[in-house]
């Protein structure tokens, strides 16, 4: 297409094959969540991310800032931090992973919004998520968790999980033939 010998869908098929989903763990800093300096924001340190073949991140030297609300919450809440690929037809930028910030419910212990990973061609990873008090007009009171490693926001790693269930069958069987 184009200039190009293959297209997008091919190109992230082919990553998808040498990465898992996650976020690319050099440096150590890389989609670092952080207060910002004032208010209801949060920075997001540079660095790369792969969701589903599709690569994306801060680029550039200087970290990200990301505005969670722009009034004060009214009950305790949590803001989850999102890296989103959204390859649906209906997503303006389906060539980018994009930085989102969800709004969990207000309450008294409240818990972080679920990233969303409803289809193949929508998926997200939670960075992490902000705890913020209610009436909080800034985030000194506020807590960071940062989630890179776990389960929600895994590092990428070398190589898709290999299935190997075939190859120990066909195994099986020529043992079974064989005696």
């Amino acid at each position: 297409v184009y200039d190009r010998a293959v297209d997008s869908r091919v190109l992230r098929a082919t990553f998808a094959k040498f990465f898992t989903n996650g976020v690319f763990p050099s440096p150590g800093t890389a989609l670092q969540i952080g207060k910002a300096s004032t208010g209801l924001a949060v920075t997001v340190q540079p660095g790369i991310c792969i969701i589903n073949g599709a690569m994306g991140g801060v680029n550039g030297d200087d970290p990200v800032t990301l505005t969670l609300d722009t009034a004060a919450p009214q009950g305790n809440v949590c803001y989850g931090i999102m890296l989103r690929f959204d390859n649906t037809d209906s997503f303006a930028d389906s060539r980018s992973i994009l930085l989102n910030v969800v709004r969990g419910d207000a309450g008294e212990n409240p818990v972080p919004p679920t990233p969303d990973t409803s289809t193949p061609e929508v998926r997200e990873l939670r960075l992490g998520y902000v705890e913020v008090p209610s009436g909080a007009t800034d985030l000194s009171a506020a807590t960071v968790h940062n989630e890179k490693g776990l389960d929600v926001c895994p590092y990428a790693a070398p190589f898709e999980e290999i299935d190997l269930s075939q190859v120990v069958a066909d195994a099986q069987a020529e043992a079974s033939q064989a005696l």
